[in-house]
């Protein structure tokens, strides 16, 4: 991989640059480890809440249909059916979405810094913490994804 050619190596280059991160494999090594495995809880923990939220839906929708209500019309199943289509977006492209996501970590990455302008680090690791100017990335991502304010 070329630097030049690659946006997330060239934004991450910024961070280590601005941060002067620690020269570490191990360091990295070890945030690859963390981050993987939150993500991988959180892969579980959002297939269980979409396997939840389609079982519920159509509960909902069978308990309409037997006492004829017009569910499509229904506050709580348009939410639910509006999460789906999101979801369903999002895997259309997976692409646009991740890397827009990228850059709004990168842009919170980018926010760590102490009242002072400096880096905070865990004196153990060296590893970059939030600190008070923090801004999540959250927000921005739901934002992206949803069209509307977290």
């Amino acid at each position: 991989m070329n630097e030049n050619n690659n946006p997330a190596l060239k934004m991450v280059a910024e961070f280590q640059e601005v941060f002067q991160t620690p020269r570490s494999v191990d360091l990295w090594r070890g945030l690859v480890a963390e981050e993987a495995r939150e993500a991988r809880e959180a892969i579980v923990h959002l297939f269980k809440e979409l396997a939840d939220l389609n079982y519920v839906m159509a509960g909902l929708y069978l308990e309409a249909q037997r006492g004829g209500v017009d569910v499509e019309n229904d506050d709580a199943f348009q939410a639910g059916a509006a999460l789906c289509d999101a979801i369903d977006r999002l895997f259309e492209d997976p692409a646009s979405p991740l890397q827009r996501a990228f850059e709004r970590v990168h842009a919170s990455n980018m926010t760590k810094v102490g009242d002072n302008g400096e880096p905070l680090r865990d004196p153990e690791t060296g590893k970059i913490l939030k600190g008070p100017n923090y801004q999540p990335a959250e927000p921005a991502i739901h934002q992206d994804i949803f069209g509307e304010a977290a």
